[in-house]
């Protein structure tokens, strides 16, 4: 039964090798993904590898990193199912997976944003090593050192960018399979078989790893996750032939990209700007709450609902990848016009909106600090009139008439009361809701301290200071 059982397995994944089956695909990747997340999850709660909340962050619970690995699986076993030839992915397989590894070290223990650049830039060279880079650019020595460096700008810029919207709940992984369903489209159109798969299997193990990380989100993906992520789709928008005419072959990756690009544009303007950064270094290293989706929330609109908005933006911007990819040069240029006119309405809109909230914000600023005053004040004097009330000649007096009529046992626990120490008169009714009991004795009782302790507790803040007195 086992040998049969085995023919019946090898014969199965030729078959479906040598049909390269998308939808096989999509659902083997999917499943790896959806099904493995939780065994990572629990691994990086075992291993205390944890996003722990801070001041820029946006999630309130320390949450399980990790889930990066889950995506990685899920890309590599469905290329290995259903591509035969992986040596045109070679470089970009070896260089992702550089890329992963050093995000799960950075996840556990952090690296320099230093270490992580060169670790990024090595890790390009060896894609480009293996023959992946731009090619618009005349054939010539200058022409190839021009192709070489903005392809390094490329891959270094989109792995970055994919790493900088990982910032909300399904935000990151939800892109990314935007993405890669489009650039999956555009390749089945151009007849680039192996590369529409590879991009499939990104997409299917994206959405897999959603709803796990959409909406309370139970695993995150991680520097390892979103930087791989971003690698692999910006090293396969160098791989794919889009158009014949350099203009189209440039402006289908920049569309379908758009949103990333966008955002990692304006925050970069804005930083520069603000003089928040001066070098790449600085720009790695900084983090803070002025990218796309922050601006939007801090707009009003919920997570979830910035995220939705992210998606419908990304979406459009690669229907109009796929209108251009057959079309002509001028196509393309008013194509990148107009979603360089859009994305700059969109920055206009968030930074406006912003700086109006923030002068609201800061009109609200003296009534509320004003209403705190007013609390604070209307506190203390009431501690005040608790404290004549208690000092009062005719409380003291209600006082030792009801010890002496009640005697030193305590009417809680009905232990005797050692010393006056130990002795606590309180009100069985609080003063403030029955200010015509505070000296009628039938709403007196003797407590030991600890029985008055105990029910002090049971009391709110502002009821404390006026519900005893203690001898």
């Amino acid at each position: 039964m086992t040998a049969v059982g085995n023919i019946a397995f090898v014969a199965w994944q030729n078959t479906v090798s040598k049909s390269r089956n998308p939808l096989v695909l999509f659902v083997f990747a999917f499943l790896v993904v959806f099904l493995s997340a939780p065994l990572f999850r629990r691994l990086a709660i075992k291993f205390n590898v944890l996003d722990v909340p801070n001041h820029r962050k946006i999630h309130k619970e320390s949450t399980p990193l990790l889930g990066g690995l889950a995506v990685y699986m899920g890309v590599v076993f469905g290329l290995a199912l259903n591509t035969a030839d992986l040596r045109p992915y070679s470089g970009l397989v070896i260089g992702s997976t550089i890329i992963l590894v050093i995000g799960v070290v950075d996840d556990i223990k952090g690296l320099s944003a230093t270490f992580r650049l060169i670790v990024q830039f090595v890790a390009a060279l060896i894609v480009i090593g293996s023959g992946v880079r731009f090619s618009f650019l005349p054939n010539s020595s200058w022409g190839d050192a021009g192709e070489i460096i903005l392809t390094l700008v490329w891959v270094i810029g989109i792995t970055n960018a994919l790493n900088y919207l990982d910032g909300i709940d399904g935000l990151a992984a939800g892109i990314a399979c935007i993405i890669a369903l489009f650039f999956s489209i555009i390749c089945y159109q151009t007849n680039q078989i192996a590369l529409a798969l590879a991009n499939t299997a990104l997409a299917a193990s994206c959405l897999g790893f959603l709803p796990h990380n959409f909406m309370k989100a139970k695993i995150f993906l991680g520097s390892a996750g979103s930087t791989f992520i971003g690698f692999a789709i910006a090293g396969m928008a160098v791989m794919g032939r889009w158009a014949e005419d350099n203009v189209v072959k440039l402006a289908v990756p920049v569309l379908v990209l758009g949103v990333p690009i966008f955002d990692m544009a304006l925050t970069t303007i804005m930083r520069i700007k603000e003089e928040k950064i001066s070098t790449i270094i600085e720009w790695l290293k900084y983090a803070g709450k002025d990218h796309f989706h922050h601006r939007l929330i801090d707009l009003g609109l919920h997570p979830t609902e910035a995220a939705f908005f992210i998606y419908c933006v990304s979406i459009s911007f690669g229907i109009g990848a796929i209108a251009v990819s057959n079309e002509k040069a001028v196509i393309g240029i008013l194509s990148i016009i107009q979603a360089f006119i859009i994305f700059t309405a969109i920055a206009i809109l968030m930074v406006v909106g912003n700086r109006i909230r923030a002068h609201e914000n800061a009109k609200e600023m003296p009534i509320a600090e004003t209403r705190l005053k007013e609390i604070a004040l209307e506190r203390q004097k009431k501690i005040d009139e608790t404290n004549v009330f208690y000092a009062s000649s005719q409380w003291q007096r209600v006082r030792e008439l009801v010890i002496t009529e009640q005697g030193r046992i305590c009417q809680e626990c009905e232990r005797p009361i050692r010393d006056d120490f130990d002795l606590a008169v309180d009100h069985i009714k609080p003063k403030d809701e029955f200010p015509e009991l505070a000296l009628e004795k039938s709403n007196l009782q003797i407590l030991c301290r600890s029985c008055y302790s105990a029910k002090g507790s049971t009391y709110e803040e502002s009821d404390m200071t006026t519900v005893s007195h203690t001898a």
